[in-house]
């Protein structure tokens, strides 16, 4: 394994104090006895967890064959094989009936993993799905340098370059430009910001400006999912157009008394710097996931 690579099981990922304790905890309460299935098992810390908590049996789901061997491998030399079941597939495939699911397919588009498909395939056979239900809430800042030095996507989606030059070279830049870029990577697809909302307590004179926050939306993964009901609202009365803003999406995931809030994880989060000149004072800001892109779209 290339454990510096993002290839699913890299090094960043199992160094994850916040993640960790959440999964461990959340698996000690509820394995003793029972039976688990880990979706995409990758090095299989999870099935590990659920073996060490006392689960009866465990079926740890990897659908990558080397990930799936390296998992296998990692069952022998611990002697687990007696109670870990490999199966290496894709779980939407299979039909494993379980007393609790988990699984860690969440990344910092939340659901850019296609957790929701998974939690909804797990309900036709009962059992709990770790983890739980996600709190997911707007929170719109007034904009300041340091966003724009931590975003990871480009927001550019066509030539605005204010100024009158020529329709026709204007035309050709943007055809040109939307035929390297195509619609769906590009127009009103939130950035992702890197980590600075986890480092921002250590920095004590770099202050920012909280101007609203939604209510959370709620998605329980142990209930039908309709994924075009991922949605939230701000009400144009609710921030600053007069301004550049910056949204950012907050999100924790809840298991019964557990909690894995965002800032206790690597996860970058979803956000957008959404400029005065580009916003129609007259509309909400929308925002809403789409599963074809496995990202989020704004409207404003």
């Amino acid at each position: 394994m290339d454990w510096m690579k993002d290839d699913g099981i890299f090094m960043p990922m199992i160094n994850d104090t916040g993640r960790n304790r959440f999964y461990k905890q959340a698996i000690e309460s509820l394995s003793a006895g029972k039976i688990v299935c880990d979706i995409g098992t990758g090095t299989g810390l999870l099935s590990i967890l659920a073996v060490k908590s006392g689960a009866a049996r465990v079926y740890a789901v990897e659908q990558d064959p080397e990930r799936a061997a390296f998992a296998q491998s990692m069952f022998k030399r611990l002697g687990i094989t007696d109670r870990v079941t490999l199966i290496e597939d894709n779980f939407l495939n299979t039909r494993i009936p379980a007393d609790i699911y988990v699984s860690e397919t969440i990344n910092a588009q939340i659901f850019g993993e296609n957790i929701i498909e998974l939690a909804n395939h797990a309900q036709q056979f009962g059992g709990n799905f770790i983890p739980g239900k996600f709190e997911i809430t707007a929170q719109v800042y007034k904009n300041h340098p340091i966003f724009s030095l931590c975003q990871s996507n480009s927001d550019a989606f066509e030539f605005q370059p204010d100024i009158s030059i020529d329709p026709v070279f204007e035309k050709e830049i943007n055809l040109q430009f939307q035929q390297a870029h195509p619609l769906e990577n590009t127009l009103y697809r939130a950035n992702m910001i890197n980590g600075l909302f986890t480092q921002l307590p250590r920095f004590t004179d770099l202050k920012l400006t909280k101007l609203s926050e939604t209510d959370p939306l709620v998605v329980d993964l142990n209930t039908p999912i309709n994924v075009d009901s991922l949605k939230l609202t701000i009400p144009k009365t609710q921030e600053n157009s007069q301004a550049d803003v910056y949204v950012v999406l907050h999100w924790k995931a809840v298991y019964q008394d557990f909690v894995m809030d965002v800032d206790s994880t690597w996860f970058g989060r979803v956000a957008k710097t959404i400029l005065k000149r580009c916003r129609n004072p007259e509309l909400d800001i929308n925002i809403w996931y789409d599963a074809k892109i496995q990202d989020w779209r704004l409207s404003f």
